[in-house]
């Protein structure tokens, strides 16, 4: 049986119908990039709004390293926005607006895929699904001896 997934309320019946909704997201919004990219040569991305920019902030929030990625866009200048930009493959893609280049890009099909984040914030399990690791462990301040 799949297994349902729900993001910032929207309930998917299934991991695929979440896929198939993110990846229709990504290619409306990266049409209108292709329509603004006519009009100025220098617009290389799109600034996600609306109740899709709450969308993806739930789906970055679901991310498994989300934290890691939320530092590198605050060195960046990250000022709380996404938009859909092109890869290094030439695809589009979801990122974290920043003020420097490069943009800081996440993968939505990861994010689908982290296990679910129960209510003290912490992954329900411990393990990472994607890695097959171990549970974190914790580092414990050294005491002194003295």
């Amino acid at each position: 049986m799949a297994k349902s997934v729900t993001i910032e309320g929207i309930s998917f019946s299934s991991k695929k119908a979440a896929f198939e909704h993110c990846q229709g997201l990504v290619q409306r919004w990266a049409s209108r990039r292709q329509q603004r990219n006519r009009r100025s040569f220098a617009q290389r991305e799109v600034a996600i709004t609306g109740e899709d920019r709450e969308f993806v902030e739930g789906l970055f929030q679901r991310h498994p390293e989300h934290g890691a990625k939320l530092v590198e866009a605050h060195v960046r200048g990250f000022n709380g926005e996404f938009c859909v930009a092109r890869n290094v493959y030439g695809k589009p893609c979801l990122c974290l607006l920043t003020r420097g280049r490069p943009l800081v890009q996440f993968s939505y099909r990861r994010a689908i895929r982290a296990p679910e984040v129960g209510p003290a914030g912490a992954e329900n399990d411990g393990y990472d699904r994607d890695r097959r690791a171990r549970p974190a462990r914790s580092c414990e301040p050294a005491t002194s001896l003295s």
